[in-house]
């Protein structure tokens, strides 16, 4: 329960933290204004939250996307990031942030995860419950294609429709093997 509450915690009470002290350090001081309490301006590439033991419980700034999720592998090649990370323990709770010219939302607990994304091809979102099983994907692309998916507890795709650019929409139910049970068209 307590590390299940730890990145909801931590996000609020940052945010808090961050929203309470932006209009007095980060925001630029009016014109000619100087004495006590009033900074100009903060710059670092990172803000760092640690707990009472010193453990890091959020990031602010500059990161690595793939380690603060804990990517292994061929998976964990570096992918410079910019914006928030909660961590749950070693792992990333919540990762918000600009790659390239990508913007990420990923949200992930135990038993499961969310992400959605924007890229300059398109949008999408994927939900995974059990955490490495896809269970239903949505993506767009600016070229017209389009879609969802939805998969059962195995990761098989169940069902599926698609909006290719050129004509009509298809669509597919299949059973447990991955065997067609009905298309259209």
């Amino acid at each position: 329960m307590a590390r299940k509450g730890l990145g909801i915690w931590a996000t609020a009470f940052l945010a808090g933290i961050l929203g309470a002290a932006s209009w007095r350090v980060v925001a630029p001081a009016p014109a000619g204004a100087q004495g006590p309490g009033i900074a100009g301006q903060v710059k670092a590439t990172q803000f760092v939250l640690v707990d009472a033991k010193g453990e890091t419980v959020a990031v602010l700034g500059a990161f690595d996307w793939q380690a603060a999720r804990g990517a292994q592998g061929a998976e964990a090649r570096p992918r410079p990031a910019v914006g928030l990370v909660v961590y749950d323990g070693p792992r990333a709770a919540v990762q918000l942030g600009r790659m390239a010219s990508a913007a990420s939302l990923d949200l992930r607990a135990p038993d499961g995860r969310t992400a959605l994304g924007v890229s300059a091809d398109g949008a999408g979102m994927g939900l995974w419950a059990p955490e490495q099983t896809l269970r239903f994907g949505l993506g767009m692309q600016g070229k017209g294609n389009g879609g969802f998916v939805i998969n059962d507890l195995k990761g098989r795709e169940r069902m599926g429709v698609g909006m290719p650019p050129d004509h009509g929409v298809s669509m597919s139910l299949k059973d447990e093997e991955g065997n067609a049970v009905w298309n259209a068209p």
